[in-house]
């Protein structure tokens, strides 16, 4: 496709009713959501799929691990690769990988919290 035929075939695009205009629309500041991030990180000692706040790295400036309950979403990253929600569950201060092989050691462990906080009103 030509540019031409892109910016053609973008003014043509017809938005769904009740959905705002995004191409390109103007930002209005006021309506971003701010968000906190915090990260647990944590070492595989090669022996066990447990993790605790005791485990987390201080030197990485790694957050407790937060309670599922007070967060908007979180990701776990094992050697850096995303996993399925599926393979973990998440308590207040514990981690447990569910899968039935543990992480080899010296492998990095990074739980991602997410809080989307809400305009006060």
């Amino acid at each position: 496709m030509h540019i031409r035929d892109a910016a053609s075939a973008r003014r043509k695009l017809l938005v769904p009713s009740g959905c705002p205009d995004i191409f390109p629309g103007s930002v209005n500041q006021g309506q971003f959501l701010q968000t906190e991030v915090y990260y647990y990180c944590a070492l595989a000692s090669g022996s066990t799929r447990y993790f605790t706040d005791h485990d987390r790295l201080i030197e990485y400036q790694s957050s407790l691990i937060l309670d599922p309950q007070q967060v908007s979403y979180m990701n776990l990253f094992v050697n850096g690769m995303l996993q399925p929600p599926i393979v973990y569950e998440v308590r207040r201060g514990l981690l447990l990988l569910k899968t039935t092989d543990v992480p080899q050691p010296g492998v990095i462990i990074m739980l991602q919290f997410v809080k989307i906080l809400l305009p006060n009103p």
